[in-house]
């Protein structure tokens, strides 16, 4: 199950619901953009369990996502990170997306929930997002908030 924003994104719930779809499309022609891999989301690729925290079982799925209004991107070297869904308590929380400065190599592997294993049994549960090299560097993959674009940006 995605957590995601409505931008146009592969695997997105754009592609899963026909009034987020449609939103989607809508989007993607007022930005000039098509549905698909884009310069404008940041990069995404699978999760690592085995250097991530522990998943957090949960009692239901999110809610759907919400539509956001994207804002302007002022900085072309900066990506869009999707708004999504995490549990605090019994609540589901939205954190809304934002626009971020990505290090070169890294990748975001989204938030999920699903049924998963876990001691004997199958589990409802959230795997937070998380940020990882797609080589082995020990370099760390946290983005930074988008700066303002400097004189060389423009």
């Amino acid at each position: 199950m995605s957590h995601c924003g409505a931008l146009c994104v592969p695997n997105s719930c754009c592609e899963r619901s026909p009034i987020a779809g449609l939103a989607c499309a809508c989007l993607a022609i007022f930005l000039g953009l098509g549905c698909g891999p884009s310069a404008i989301t940041v990069p995404r690729g699978p999760h690592r369990p085995d250097s991530e925290p522990a998943p957090v079982p949960v009692a239901e799925a999110p809610p759907s996502a919400k539509l956001e209004v994207v804002p302007l991107r002022r900085n072309p070297r900066c990506q869009y990170l999707d708004g999504h869904y995490h549990p605090v308590g019994n609540n589901w929380v939205w954190d809304k997306g934002q626009w971020v400065l990505v290090r070169s190599g890294c990748y975001y592997a989204p938030p999920t929930t699903n049924y998963e294993r876990i001691e004997g049994g199958t589990t409802l549960v959230f795997r937070a997002g998380a940020w990882h090299r797609r080589d082995e560097k020990s370099e760390r993959c946290t983005p930074r908030v988008c700066p303002a674009p400097s004189a060389n940006d423009l």
